[in-house]
């Protein structure tokens, strides 16, 4: 990653998601969720690059517990 060393440098939170079968290793995420700190990353299953595509339905979610978190949790 080019980009790497930069990554500690982002102090917002962050969340970064991936397909399991991404053709971008989804280790590259994992990497990316070491580097920021607080940041979290949701794996999604039967998906591509393209999660929001994919599975639509888990993307939504993840996206919504992120930005909601005490209101998803049941």
């Amino acid at each position: 990653m080019e980009y790497s060393e930069r990554l500690s440098s982002i102090k917002v939170p962050t969340l970064i998601t991936v397909g399991d079968h991404d053709e971008c290793a989804p280790s590259l995420s994992e990497e990316m969720n070491k580097a920021i700190a607080g940041s979290k990353l949701v794996v999604l299953p039967k998906s591509g690059h393209m999660t929001f595509v994919d599975q639509p339905n888990l993307f939504n979610r993840a996206v919504s517990e992120f930005l909601h978190p005490a209101t998803e949790k049941k």
